[in-house]
C-alpha cells in the first residue's frame, strides 16, 4: 500500500490531486445549490460521485496500479472517512447524512479504486499516458449530476406503522394523545435514531385552538418543533393530522439539505387509531405518510423505516407508560 513515485511525474500527480480537490470543491457547491436540490438523493450522489473520489485517490496514491487490491480498499476508506470528518467538523454535516451514505459511498469508492487500478494497469502494459484516467473522473460526475437534477423521478408514496399494546382502556388513553406535557428524558426508549444519531426526543405536545382548526404542536429537544394540523378527532378511536413545518429547526436537527417539505422529501400526514382488546387493554396504532423522489428508493426507503419507526416506537412507550401508570394509580 505504500506510495510509488516512479509510475508518474510530479506534475501529474499534482494534477490528480488538484482534480480531486476540484471535486470536492464541487460536491460543496453542489449540495448548496438549489437547482441541484433533487439530485441530493440520486444516483450520482450515492454512486458516481464516491466511484470518482475512490478513484482519484487511487490515481493520486497508486498511479500505475502497482498495488495490491487491498490498497484499493483501504485508501479509498480512509480518504472517505478524512473526507466526511471535515464535513461533520466544518460544513456541520448532521449524524443522519453522514450514516445514510457511508455504507453505499464506500464500497462505491472502493470500485472506483478497483476500476483506476485496472485502467492504470491496462495504460502501463500499453504505454499510454494516465493522465486523462483522473480528468475523467472529474468530468463525467459533474455531467451526469446536470442529468440527474434535470430528470427527476416521480414521487412515492411511503408508509411507517408502529402499534403497541396498552394494558388501559382507550378513554384512559385518549386524552394523552390530544396533550403530553413534561415528557423527561428518562421516558421513552432507547433506539439508534434518538441517541445514536442525536435526534431530539420529544419533551411536550400541546393541542391548541386556531381560527377554524385545530392544531397539535410538538417540542423536541430544546429548539426543534413542529405541527399537526388535526383532521379528523374521533375521541376514544382516531386522531388524524397534516403536518406543517413553520420553521427549518426539524430540517436543522437532521439533514440541512433536505427538508421535510421539500424537492425530495414531503413528510405528509399521520394518525392514531385505537382499537379495543379483551380485558380492558387497547391497541394503540401509529401511522406516518411521507413522499420521497429518489432512484434509490428500496436502500432510502429502508431508512425511513429504520429513522421514523425510532421515533414512533419511543412516542408510543411514553404514551404506553404514562397511561399504565394512570390506571396504576386510579
Amino acid at each position: 500500500m505504500a506510495f510509488d513515485g516512479r509510475d508518474e511525474p510530479l506534475p501529474n500527480r499534482l494534477l490528480t490531486l488538484a482534480l480531486l480537490l476540484l471535486l470536492l470543491c464541487a460536491i460543496v457547491a453542489f449540495f448548496n445549490i438549489e437547482y441541484f436540490a433533487s439530485a441530493y438523493a440520486g444516483i450520482v450522489a450515492f454512486l458516481v460521485i464516491p466511484a470518482a473520489i475512490g478513484g482519484l485517490i487511487s490515481h493520486l496514491f497508486d498511479p500505475g496500479g502497482r498495488q495490491t487490491p487491498m490498497g484499493c480498499f483501504f485508501w479509498p476508506t480512509v480518504g472517505l472517512l478524512v473526507i466526511v470528518t471535515f464535513a461533520w467538523a466544518i460544513f456541520e454535516e448532521g449524524a443522519i447524512c453522514i450514516a445514510m451514505v457511508l455504507p453505499i459511498w464506500i464500497p462505491a469508492a472502493i470500485f472506483g479504486a478497483l476500476m483506476n487500478r485496472y485502467n492504470a494497469r491496462r495504460d502501463r502494459q500499453h504505454n499510454n499516458p494516465a493522465r486523462l484516467n483522473s480528468v475523467a473522473w472529474l468530468s463525467i460526475p459533474l455531467l451526469m449530476v446536470t442529468w440527474d437534477a434535470t430528470m427527476p423521478t416521480h414521487w412515492q408514496t411511503r408508509s411507517v406503522v408502529r402499534e403497541v399494546v396498552i394494558d388501559a382502556n382507550r378513554e384512559d388513553i385518549w386524552p394523552l394523545l390530544l396533550r403530553v406535557p413534561n415528557i423527561s428524558r428518562g421516558e421513552g426508549v432507547a433506539n439508534f435514531t434518538q441517541d445514536i444519531l442525536g435526534v431530539p426526543r420529544p419533551t411536550h405536545a400541546d393541542l391548541v385552538a386556531r381560527a377554524d382548526r385545530l392544531v397539535r404542536i410538538a417540542h423536541w429537544g430544546e429548539d426543534l418543533s413542529f405541527e399537526e394540523a388535526i383532521i379528523v378527532k374521533k375521541p376514544g378511536e382516531l386522531l388524524s393530522w397534516q403536518f406543517v413545518f413553520p420553521n427549518k429547526s426539524v430540517q436543522y436537527h437532521t439533514d440541512n439539505h433536505i427538508s421535510p417539505n421539500g424537492p425530495l422529501l414531503k413528510i405528509d400526514s399521520g394518525r392514531y387509531e385505537l382499537l379495543a382488546l379483551r380485558n380492558g387493554r387497547s391497541l394503540l396504532r401509529l401511522t406516518t405518510e411521507y413522499e420521497m423522489r429518489t432512484r434509490l428508493g428500496v436502500y432510502l426507503g429502508w431508512w425511513g423505516e429504520r429513522l421514523l419507526g425510532d421515533v414512533q416506537d419511543n412516542v408510543l412507550a411514553v404514551i404506553k407508560d404514562r397511561a399504565e401508570g394512570r390506571k396504576a394509580n386510579s
